[in-house]
């Protein structure tokens, strides 16, 4: 699958609600998406691979420990809401997909709680063709590199760019001495 690049106008539109249960054309787009993530990056969104979508794949693989005790290592978000954001708010260095070597240091909120649809054999689904069991109005409470994670690719739903979240590009001189923590 190709991936957009900013300044693709579908980048900055609001995605469009999710019928549940999916289409087979929105189950071969999640199959795709899952596949076209894989060691490139932590997250991905429907929009940029062209899809006007309320969806996001997150993926856990970085963090075993987080993996473990969320029960699932990839996970799959589908009309979300953040409903709640924490005052606390925390910099870190963010990269995205759509943005190629481009990496900012954004403040953003340290912990959130999300309220969306999923699907709960996610990995059954998509390796082993089974028929997918839908989770409606899970709760996540979010916080650290998840919940990062989960506002970069929420955002991407909004239609918003994280360069216009605020924040500080950082150079290639600044990023020799953060290698560890990108996140993409």
């Amino acid at each position: 699958m190709k991936i957009l690049t900013y300044p693709s106008p579908i980048l900055t539109q609001i995605a469009k609600s999710v019928k549940l249960p999916l289409s087979s054309s929105d189950l071969d787009l999640v199959k795709n998406m899952w596949q076209t993530v894989q060691g490139i990056g932590v997250g991905l969104a429907a929009p940029q691979v062209g899809a006007s979508l309320q969806l996001f794949i997150v993926r856990l693989s970085q963090d075993k420990d987080l993996a473990k005790k969320l029960k699932e290592s990839d996970f799959i978000v589908i009309n979300p809401k953040i409903t709640f954001y924490s005052q606390n708010k925390v910099s870190m260095i963010e990269g995205c997909l759509s943005f190629p070597s481009e990496y900012w240091d954004i403040v953003r909120s340290e912990i959130i709680q999300l309220e969306y649809d999923t699907i709960k054999n996610l990995k059954e689904v998509i390796t082993k063709d089974a028929k997918p069991v839908y989770q409606k109005s899970k709760k996540l409470l979010a916080k650290g590199w998840l919940s990062r994670v989960i506002q970069h690719e929420y955002d991407h739903l909004s239609g918003k760019v994280f360069i216009k979240a605020g924040g500080k590009k950082l150079s290639k001189k600044d990023l020799a001495n953060l290698e560890d923590a990108i996140i993409d």
